[in-house]
């Protein structure tokens, strides 16, 4: 006969199995860490170097980018901006000329003191004319319309002026004078008609009034207009050549005169 102890002590058939088929527990094996060898600690070296080099590489090149970007961009705009250069030369050919153009009058060439159709405009820029025009220049007392128009037709600009000072006239007559060329293709004249205080330009089918002495605006229509008449004679507008000033000439002593010294 067996105990209630005996069977209680005793595992259950089915537990017993259980324990006799479960897999033992196995303890991790922990292996120490080996240090980084010489070679895998340069090539990390290596890659973090190459990473930065990477990134100021991208980062110049975008800086750079930006700035070829941003002087396209300007390129683009800065053309349209109106600017207008000193001289007419700087304006380029498709520049408007200076001036207002005036329709050409007709006429031809008229005996002295013959009667005409009046004149368009006043002065005038082109219409009836004498066959002689005046001598290049500065003159002192207004010039005939009819030889003016003459001047006109080979290619003048003409400066007929009314200023209030003989300041403004001795200024108007030194820049006249220092425009290339002087004196052909250029005659400056007294004008009763014009504006008090002015000075009106023309040229063949050109006027433009300029108040005072504006020495922008008057060398800009000579340089337009210069020598562009319709009956071109040459470059200097049929003036005569400039006369050389004569060299005087040193006196040599003569030997009998060196003897008497």
């Amino acid at each position: 006969m067996v105990n209630d102890d005996e069977r209680t002590d005793d595992p259950a058939p089915e537990e017993a199995e259980e324990a006799a088929t479960a897999e033992p527990h196995i303890e991790p094996v922990v292996r120490p860490q080996r240090p980084a060898s010489r070679r895998t600690i340069a090539r990390d070296d290596r890659r973090r170097r190459s990473a930065r080099k990477g990134s100021r590489r991208r980062w110049v090149i975008g800086i750079g980018g930006g700035s070829i970007a941003l002087m396209l961009i300007a390129g683009l705009f800065l053309p349209s901006v109106n600017l207008r250069s000193t001289t007419a030369l700087d304006q380029g050919d498709d520049a408007p000329l200076a001036g207002t153009a005036v329709p050409v009058q007709t006429g031809g060439i008229i005996d002295p003191g013959a009667s005409h159709d009046a004149y368009s405009t006043l002065p005038p820029t082109s219409g009836p004319r004498y066959a002689e025009p005046a001598p290049w220049g500065v003159h002192e007392a207004q010039v005939a319309d009819e030889t003016v128009v003459r001047n006109l037709e080979v290619g003048a600009v003409v400066f007929n002026y009314n200023l209030e000072s003989e300041a403004e006239v001795t200024d108007l007559r030194q820049l006249v004078e220092a425009l290339p060329g002087y004196p052909g293709c250029y005659l400056m004249h007294p004008y009763a008609g014009v504006p008090s205080g002015s000075v009106t330009l023309t040229a063949w089918g050109w006027t433009q009034q300029v108040a005072g002495v504006d020495r922008f605006l008057i060398q800009t229509f000579a340089n337009d207009h210069l020598n562009d008449g319709p009956q071109h004679l040459d470059l200097s507008c049929g003036a005569p050549p400039a006369t050389p000033t004569p060299e005087l000439e040193q006196a040599t002593p003569t030997a009998d005169a060196q003897q008497g010294e």
